[in-house]
């Protein structure tokens, strides 16, 4: 009941507030009713605001009507708890008479547990009992078989012993152990190596060990099963011998001193080295003759006696050649029609120009061991010394269109491509070119101009690619060898390295000139070299003139000496020379040697001889027409009068020597700094540059300001072009960048100079690369005269290459190489006085060298 009433007045309390909120509502209404009338001429503008008015007492209106709602369902609720109350009474009355229940339930439970537990302390004592008993029949059990174990465990521990002793004695030491491989870490190899051994020395017996192991190393050596041997075969003799120079006293004692400290000889029969040696040593297929030529002895020419070695046979010693290559599998050919390249090559090394052979068709045509010697004679590589010498081996070449060999079983005929190769200067007397002096420098083409003098050809006012016409043959000499105008293409060693230090290296070292000296010079080395060249010429003409000047003033003292002593002595002292016609003569009073034989000339007024002393004419090769008497009458009249001339051109000459003097001065200065900036290596940046050149392998003091081609390929790798540039200050030169790109430019063509086969879209970027060299050339370097390896470069290697597609592969390197093999065999065979003989030598050991080559075993690698 309270909570009926409770609900109720709760229930009163919410009507009224909401009949107070609808009140209020409602007066508000009212009031909004009030300002309607009172704003009633706004109606029109404020109509919706009171539509939206209207809408929310509508809405308040809904909110009653549902509040209402909520009261219905507050007393519904009301009469559903208290019907849950009078249900909650009921089961309050039957949860008393169940507990009443549980008591009486729990009592009786109370009594069977104190029955249970009685029975439960009676059944722990019997078992407590039995549990005794079981025990006390569980150790004299366990006993029984604790000494059944030991006896087991005894004979187990011996069964191990004797396993472990035998496992020992195994070659494996009893582990299951991997295949064996030569990769295998060393430690593990010889731990094996020890467990096969021990198991061995246990086989036969410590005694007989050492024998054993002796037997079974020479067993297994003769076995051809086995790739093992104690002796070398008789081609790895051969080679041997070759590759390290071995002879044959040599080879006779080292193999008594194997034997005696080894028990055998690792290397065949000296015989069977010998006949192999001349089996290979080609002698038969070479012309050796002996001549008189001039050396150069100290201070003194002699003639003395020198070999000249000329191929007999040169399609037998390609033959032989290229069977020998195609045995190894050298020879390579794209397809079965590829024609044989030769490149016919020579060059002058030392006092012998070499001509040789360079086959084409291998992976490594430069290697010097593989190149063919057909001629090698002492002096110089000119057209009218090759002619004179190997006219007989160029013949050979020109005679050959293709060549006959086997490969296997099969007689194979093909074409043949001459190249040749070498430097401006031989390919030049090859096809019989006056050489790089003459008015059209480039053996490739009739283009006419000048790399020095007033007929320069210079950059700036020149198209670099521009090329000639093919050169007439009635235009040129006779040529050495007949090929075609397009197999010859510009030499890629000697045009890189001529190209480099012209326009690269030359110009670094003239900014440094120019950075560090204290003197304004031009940018370019060249052009300090014409600033000192001319500096010396001034020096020459002035000091040439302060000479003269000292003389004419040596003159003027003696002339007047002997006025003033004719004053002072009133009378004249006769020397051995005729007076002249002059009123003074003044020669004729003298005894001095200077005076004894002097120059006169035909005075054209007086009609009189006179000497050109005596009037005062120091130069007899002035013109003069008249004497001191008849151009000076008033002034030279008197002694005094002509000594005061001589004073006033006394004067002026020491004026003159003073002014030439000191300009002489000021230009020995000049000399003396342009010299040191030139000569010496003392600046600032000339020291930086020469640190920078010796990190990156290119130190210019080796080779005396020659580079090489290992140098020019050190200096050209963009970083080494980023160290060089890094050291100038961006503000010494404006063509500091442009240069950058110049390097980076000739790096990209010497890559170029490989053995790559190229296609035509890599032939198309070099050929953008190279026009972008010329243009940025051009801006760098515009007063930079034209080298004939610069126009080789710009106008004739893309024809080149896309006629053969390579540039480097057959080039004069290999020959540069030639000459350092043949080099050291000059001086291995020094004792060798006889010419011939010592020819044969060379012969037999470049024979040697081909041979080795073309099974594929050469041992030179190119730096």
């Amino acid at each position: 009941m309270p909570q009926k009433k409770a609900g109720a007045k709760l229930r009163d309390i919410q009507l009224a507030q909401a009949r107070e909120s609808a009140k209020n509502r409602r007066e508000e209404l009212s009031a909004r009713g009030e300002e309607i009338v009172e704003l009633r001429a706004e109606i029109v503008k404020l109509t919706k605001m009171i539509e939206d008015r209207d809408m929310t007492v509508e809405n308040l209106k809904n909110e009653l009507k549902e509040k209402e709602e909520e009261v219905k369902k507050v007393k519904i609720e009301l009469d559903a708890t208290k019907n849950t109350l009078r249900d909650n009474a009921r089961r309050s009355e039957f949860k008393e008479d169940q507990l009443n229940h549980v008591k009486h339930k729990f009592m009786e439970l109370e009594n069977e547990k104190r029955e249970v537990e009685l029975k439960l302390q009676t059944e722990k004592i019997a078992f407590q009992q039995a549990e005794r008993t079981l025990k006390e029949n569980l150790v004299i059990s366990n006993h029984e078989k604790e000494q059944d174990r030991k006896s087991y465990e005894a004979r187990v521990l011996g069964m191990k012993k004797e396993i472990k002793n035998l496992v020992a004695a195994s070659p494996t030491g009893g582990s299951t152990l991997k295949a064996f491989s030569i990769n295998m870490k060393q430690q593990t190899k010889d731990f094996r190596c020890k467990k096969v051994l021990e198991s061995i020395k246990t086989s036969v017996g410590d005694e007989a060990f050492d024998d054993f192991l002796t037997e079974l190393c020479h067993h297994v050596a003769k076995d051809p099963k086995y790739s093992f041997s104690l002796i070398l075969s008789d081609i790895d003799c051969f080679l041997a011998t070759v590759k390290f120079k071995l002879s044959d006293g040599f080879l006779q004692k080292f193999k008594s001193f194997l034997k005696s400290r080894l028990g055998f000889d690792v290397f065949c029969a000296r015989q069977k080295i010998h006949d192999l040696r001349k089996q290979h040593s080609g002698l038969d297929d070479y012309e050796i003759t002996v001549k008189s030529v001039m050396r150069k002895t100290g201070s003194r020419n002699v003639f003395v006696d020198s070999a000249v070695i000329k191929a007999k046979n040169l399609s037998v010693l390609l033959s032989r050649r290229l069977e020998r290559l195609h045995e190894s599998g050298q020879l390579k050919f794209r397809t079965n029609n590829d024609k044989i390249i030769l490149g016919v090559g020579g060059d002058k090394g030392g006092n012998s120009t070499k001509i040789a052979i360079v086959i084409g068709n291998v992976d490594k045509p430069n290697n010097p061991h593989g190149i063919l010697l057909i001629g090698m004679y002492e002096g110089n590589d000119d057209y009218k010394s090759l002619k004179e010498n190997m006219t007989s081996v160029f013949e050979q070449v020109n005679n050959m269109i293709n060549i006959t060999y086997q490969e296997g079983k099969t007689t194979v005929t093909r074409s043949l491509i001459i190249i040749p190769v070498g430097d401006c200067k031989f390919l030049s007397a090859l096809v019989g070119h006056g050489g790089q002096s003459c008015g059209a420098p480039c053996f490739l083409c009739d283009l006419r101009w000048a790399s020095r003098g007033e007929h320069a050809r210079y950059i700036c006012s020149s198209d670099l690619s521009q090329v000639g016409n093919p050169y007439d043959i009635s235009n040129l000499k006779e040529a050495l060898l007949n090929v075609p105008h397009n197999s010859i293409g510009p030499p890629a060693l000697h045009t890189m390295l001529g190209v480099t230090q012209t326009y690269v290296l030359n110009w670094l070292i003239g900014l440094c000139n120019k950075v560090d000296c204290s003197e304004e010079i031009p940018e370019d080395l060249k052009g300090q070299k014409k600033v000192l060249k001319n500096l010396e010429e001034q020096q020459d003409e002035y000091e040439s003139r302060c000479h003269n000047i000292k003389s004419s003033l040596y003159v003027l003292e003696q002339l007047s000496e002997i006025l003033e002593k004719s004053v002072k002595l009133k009378k004249h002292q006769m020397s051995q020379v005729q007076p002249c016609g002059a009123s003074h003569c003044l020669i004729s009073s003298s005894k001095k040697k200077i005076f004894t034989k002097p120059d006169t000339f035909f005075c054209s007024s007086c009609n009189k001889h006179v000497h050109h002393l005596c009037s005062f004419v120091l130069d007899s090769d002035d013109d003069v027409s008249k004497c001191l008497d008849c151009s000076k009458p008033k002034q030279c009249s008197t002694i005094q009068g002509r000594l005061k001339l001589l004073q006033s051109m006394k004067s002026q000459f020491q004026g003159a020597f003073h002014n030439s003097n000191d300009v002489l001065l000021d230009i020995q200065k000049e000399i003396a700094i342009v010299k040191k900036t030139l000569t010496t290596c003392d600046g600032n940046l000339r020291t930086k540059l020469e640190e920078v050149l010796i990190e990156i392998g290119c130190d210019l003091r080796t080779w005396y300001q020659e580079l090489t081609g290992n140098q020019v390929r050190n200096l050209l790798r963009p970083e080494a072009i980023k160290k060089i540039i890094a050291i100038f200050p961006p503000d010494c030169s404006d063509n500091l960048e442009v240069m950058e790109a110049v390097m980076m430019d000739l790096a990209t063509i010497m890559s170029a100079a490989n053995n790559e086969e190229k296609t035509d879209a890599q032939i198309d970027e070099l050929e953008t690369v190279l026009r972008r060299f010329e243009r940025n050339l051009e801006l760098a370097q515009p007063n930079a005269t034209i080298t004939p390896k610069l126009h080789l470069l710009c106008g004739h290697l893309i024809p080149f290459l896309r006629e053969h597609r390579s540039w480097g592969h057959v080039t004069e390197q290999g020959l540069e190489h030639l000459h350092a093999v043949i080099n050291s065999l000059n001086v291995r065979f020094s004792a060798v006085m006889n010419p011939t003989k010592k020819a044969e030598l060379i012969v037999k050991s470049m024979s040697n060298f081909n041979v080795i080559f073309d099974s594929g075993a050469s041992w030179f690698t190119s730096s």
